[in-house]
This record gives C-alpha cells, sequence and structure tokens, in this order.
C-alpha cells in the first residue's frame, strides 16, 4: 500500500516523502522507481545497505549492530546542545543515556569541561609570546580565575622558546615519550623494542 502510494504521490500515507520519486521525470524518476521496488521486499535494517553514510555489515540483516547511545554520541550531542542553549535537546540526551545505562552527569561535566578547553585554546592562540600572555593576565578587566591560567601559560611559552633553542634535547625528550607510549599502548604506538 505505502509503495503504491509513493509510486504515484511520492509520499506514503503517513507523510513520509520519498526525495528518489518527488518531483522526478523521466528517466530521473525510472531510476527512482527501480531504486525504490528494490529497497520495497528488504527488512528495515538492510535498508542502511543503500545509505552511503551509514555502516552496514550483512550480519544486520539478523542482528542489527546499531548500539543506540554511547557516551561518545551523547557527548557529542550534548555539546550541540549547549552551544545552542537547547534544554530540550539536553533533557533528551539525559533520557537516552539513562536508557543505555551511561551517566549523564558525567557527559555534561566532561562536554563542558572539554568547551571550557577549547575557547581558552582558541583565546590563547592568538595571544602567542609569553609577554602578551602576561600582559593580558595583569590588565585589570581579565577575571581573577582567567589569571592563573594566563600566567601558567606564558610560563609554558617561555620554557618552549628556550627548548626551540635546543632542538637536539626535543627530538630526545620525544624519543623518551614515544618509548613511554610503546609501553604503555603496544597496539597504538607498536611496540617498544630494546635497543
Amino acid at each position: 500500500m505505502q509503495t503504491i502510494s509513493q509510486i504515484f504521490t511520492g509520499k506514503s500515507p503517513s507523510g513520509f516523502e520519498n526525495y528518489d520519486l518527488k518531483d522526478k521525470k523521466g528517466t530521473d524518476w525510472l531510476y527512482g522507481l527501480t531504486k525504490t521496488l528494490m529497497r520495497t521486499p528488504l527488512p528495515f535494517s538492510t535498508q542502511a545497505a543503500l545509505d552511503k553514510t551509514k555502516e552496514w555489515k550483512l550480519s544486520n540483516i539478523a542482528v542489527p549492530s546499531s548500539r543506540g547511545m554511547t557516551a561518545r554520541k551523547a557527548g557529542d550531542l550534548m555539546e550541540i546542545a549547549l552551544a545552542a542553549n537547547d534544554t530540550e535537546m539536553m533533557r533528551q540526551i539525559f533520557i537516552g543515556c539513562s536508557r543505555n545505562e551511561i551517566n549523564a552527569l558525567d557527559i555534561l561535566e566532561n562536554t563542558m569541561n572539554r568547551m571550557k578547553s577549547d575557547y581558552r585554546i582558541e583565546e590563547t592562540r592568538l595571544l602567542r609570546k609569553a609577554d602578551e600572555l602576561f600582559a593580558k593576565a595583569n590588565d585589570p578587566k581579565t577575571k581573577p580565575q582567567d589569571r592563573d591560567y594566563l600566567m601558567n601559560k606564558a610560563a609554558e611559552k617561555r620554557q618552549d622558546a628556550q627548548f626551540a633553542k635546543k632542538p637536539q634535547l626535543l627530538y630526545k625528550l620525544g624519543l623518551r615519550k614515544l618509548k613511554v607510549g610503546r609501553i604503555k599502548f603496544p597496539d597504538v604506538f607498536g611496540e617498544y623494542k630494546k635497543e
């Protein structure tokens, strides 16, 4: 019934618009009709195979692989909700997290911390030199909580300037960090081999 309605009107009885058929004529309509008819007898879980933006595996016919809300997905959605100041979206994220046994409060706090960090990185990106950071920290308009942060960043910039004058030292420090990374995370950085 739905397919017949879509063929003649480009819409299902419930109002879903089939963009493969809607406002198409000639060979475009015929191509859309073929695509719609090929998709019709398939179970809903296999229709993702026809969508280029979705990952699909053959096992999805029997067992769909979508895990629903994940902590990563919740964090990404929470960032969008916070940036848009959308409390309804935040409520929906909290509901989705609770259904998937994810602590939404932790997601909120982590997302807020990440957004603050991103904001500060962007803010200090323009202040490239340590002297500029010190001047910004000593400005009377600077908030007290930002003053310590700017002072630390200024000290880091001075240290970076000192390291830049000693590339061999930086190289040796980099090798040490890589060694630690290979010992702790051999799957990511490759196994550590004693030389």
